[in-house]
């Protein structure tokens, strides 16, 4: 089928936008890596069994604890 415009020289851009925006993307590929180490599980472990020693010193009696000191 063959239709002809009402206005000869209109323009009718995107007419194939459906089609461009459902259309499968080419993905690029990744080369470098997404993920920093900036720590070891080693230093990470001491760090918390730092803080849980810290923690279980605390008391509720203790005065600066009860005052809302930090």
């Amino acid at each position: 089928m063959t239709l002809t415009k009402e206005t000869k020289g209109d323009a009718f851009d995107d007419l194939d936008l459906l089609a461009k925006l459902l259309a499968p993307r080419r993905i690029a590929k990744i080369t470098s890596p997404t993920i920093e180490v900036l720590s070891s599980h080693t230093q990470l472990t001491n760090g918390v069994d730092e803080l849980v020693s810290k923690t279980e010193a605390l008391s509720v009696e203790d005065d600066d604890v009860a005052k809302g000191v930090h």
